[in-house]
């Protein structure tokens, strides 16, 4: 069994909008207090089955930038 790991810093720039509601609505962000991480985990069977996780530190993601992530990792690592 192969198994790749890989972490990336996926904080934005200081300035952009914040997520959630209420007090959040409209406001942007004035200064970064713990980077956001992208994690992916990807396990090969010996037979080339895989298997991945991807987790990333954010509120959510549209269903559309969710296909257009699997489209890219299946045009360039499959």
């Amino acid at each position: 069994m192969e198994i790749s790991y890989v972490i990336r810093d996926i904080t934005p720039p200081v300035g952009i909008r914040l997520g959630g509601y209420g007090h959040r609505f409209n406001k942007r962000s004035t200064h970064i207090v713990s980077p956001l991480y992208l994690r992916l985990l990807e396990l090969i069977d010996p037979y080339g089955e895989s298997f991945v996780l991807l987790q990333m530190d954010l509120l959510g993601i549209y269903l559309e930038d969710s296909q257009k992530i699997k489209k890219s990792y299946r045009q360039n690592y499959l």
